[in-house]
């Protein structure tokens, strides 16, 4: 009867484990697609990096930790002239800390993006952010800490 009896509980324990897992798994599930949804006419804008809450971003290449992230995506709709293909350039990179401005002339952080039509005079732009490991003590302590803007221009060819 004992030998049932700690089956049963060891048995009710992996299930009851396995659902707390599964739920705390579940909620650090991160979809960034529409997280930040900007319609734009104007052919730039200043953003700010924004973490979403409870998470850290850390550089490209690190173990990822529970409340860690890699990668921030930013999605615009632009308004496009018909037949126009649009190119997107980062400018402006700047970090913040203590209240004084530091320009990122070393690159640490990478930009990519995506294009599509989403009708023939708007296009849904995907822009992923990306930290780069730093490479020196300076580095690090410039971006621990900082908050991060860049300009985003559109130009339309």
């Amino acid at each position: 009867m004992r030998a049932i009896l700690v089956s049963f509980f060891v048995f009710l324990g992996t299930i009851v484990g396995t659902m707390l897992i599964f739920q705390q798994w579940q909620s650090l599930q991160f979809e960034s697609e529409y997280y930040n949804v900007i319609p734009l006419s104007s052919s730039s804008k200043v953003q700010s990096l924004n973490v979403p809450n409870g998470k850290t971003l850390v550089p490209s290449g690190s173990i990822l930790g529970v409340n860690d992230i890699d990668t921030i995506t930013y999605t615009y709709l632009v308004d496009i002239e018909k037949g126009n293909n649009l190119e997107v350039i980062f400018s402006n990179v700047t970090f913040t800390k203590n209240g004084l401005t530091f320009i990122d002339n070393d690159g640490l952080l990478s930009f990519s993006y995506e294009v599509e039509m989403s009708t023939s005079t708007t296009s849904k732009v995907t822009v992923s952010i990306r930290l780069n490991m730093p490479e020196t003590e300076e580095q690090y302590l410039l971006i621990s800490g900082s908050s991060v803007s860049f300009k985003v221009n559109f130009s339309q060819t």
